[in-house]
C-alpha cells in the first residue's frame, strides 16, 4: 500500500459524556466542570439537537434577563415584574463573568426544581461566557440548592447550530428525578403549543404564513403540520437520554 494512502486524524477527548472534536489545532481547552469531579453533585445530560439560529444569537440571549417576564411567564417569569435586574460584569481572559440576584415565580410545576414551596423565591446567577460558544449558568437557591447548566453551540452555517445542554445538581434522584427535569421543558412546549392550536379559528389555518425556517410554508396549517412532524425528533431525544441516564445509573455505587 502506498505510504501517502492514510486517513487524517483531528484531536478528539471524550468529556461530560459526549466526544468533542477539534478540526483544527485548539485554540482553548475544553470548559472544566468542577461539578464533574465533585461527589455531591450529579450530572444530568439534557439534549443534543440542531437550533435554527446563530451561535451568537444563542450567546446573546443566554445573557439576557430582560426576557425572563414573559417569554418564561408560566413558570418563573413575573409579568408584573418586567424591568430586568442589573448585571455586574467581569472581564476574564475567556470572555465575562455576569452575576446578578433575581426574584422569580415559583408555582407548583417549580417546587422540586427550586426546593421550596413559597410562591416567590430567589436566584442568585452567576453567568459565565466561555469564547467563543460555551456558556455556564450557575443557579444557586436560598436553600443552597444549585442548579448548573452549560452550554455548547457548534455552527453548522450562518443559521443552523448543534446544541448540547447538559446539567449538574447537588441535590438527590429522590428529591428530584432526572426524568422530570429533562422532560420538563418538553412538557412546557407542548402546553404552549396545544394552547395556540385551541385558539385558532377555522379562517387561520389558510393565513399565509412565513418565519425562519418556514419561509416556504405558505399558510398556517402547513406550518403547525411541519411542527408536529418534526417532534418525532425529540422524542427521539428524550429516548436517549432515558437509555443514557439508566446507562450511567449502573455505573453509580
Amino acid at each position: 500500500m502506498s505510504p501517502r494512502v492514510a486517513v487524517r486524524a483531528y484531536h478528539c477527548v471524550a468529556r461530560y459524556g459526549y466526544a468533542w472534536v477539534c478540526l483544527d489545532e485548539p485554540l482553548a481547552p475544553i470548559i472544566d466542570a468542577d461539578e464533574e469531579h465533585d461527589p455531591t453533585y450529579r450530572r444530568i445530560p439534557q439534549f443534543y439537537e440542531v437550533w435554527n439560529t446563530s451561535a451568537f444569537r444563542l450567546m446573546e440571549n443566554s445573557f439576557d434577563n430582560a426576557h425572563f417576564a414573559f417569554v418564561h411567564k408560566g413558570t418563573f417569569g413575573q409579568l408584573n415584574q418586567p424591568l430586568p435586574e442589573k448585571y455586574e460584569i467581569t472581564e476574564t481572559d475567556y470572555g465575562f463573568e455576569a452575576e446578578t440576584l433575581i426574584t422569580v415565580a415559583n408555582p407548583p410545576v417549580q417546587h422540586r426544581i427550586s426546593g421550596t414551596t413559597e410562591p416567590t423565591t430567589k436566584r442568585h446567577m452567576r453567568n459565565k461566557w466561555y469564547m467563543p460558544f460555551c456558556r455556564k449558568l450557575d443557579i444557586e437557591y436560598p436553600s443552597g440548592l444549585r442548579h448548573i447548566i452549560f452550554n455548547s453551540a457548534t455552527p453548522i452555517d450562518d443559521s443552523h447550530i448543534m446544541v448540547v445542554q447538559w446539567l449538574y445538581r447537588n441535590d438527590s434522584e429522590a428529591d428530584c428525578p432526572a426524568k422530570e427535569l429533562v422532560l420538563k421543558n418538553f412538557n412546557d412546549a407542548i402546553d404552549m403549543v396545544v394552547a395556540t392550536l385551541e385558539k385558532q379559528s377555522e379562517a387561520d389555518w389558510t393565513t399565509t404564513y412565513s418565519s425562519k425556517g418556514l419561509e416556504d410554508a405558505g399558510d398556517r396549517f402547513t406550518a403547525v403540520l411541519r411542527c408536529a412532524a418534526h417532534v418525532s425528533q425529540h422524542v427521539g431525544q428524550i429516548i436517549y437520554l432515558c437509555k443514557e441516564m439508566a446507562r450511567q445509573s449502573e455505573h453509580v455505587p
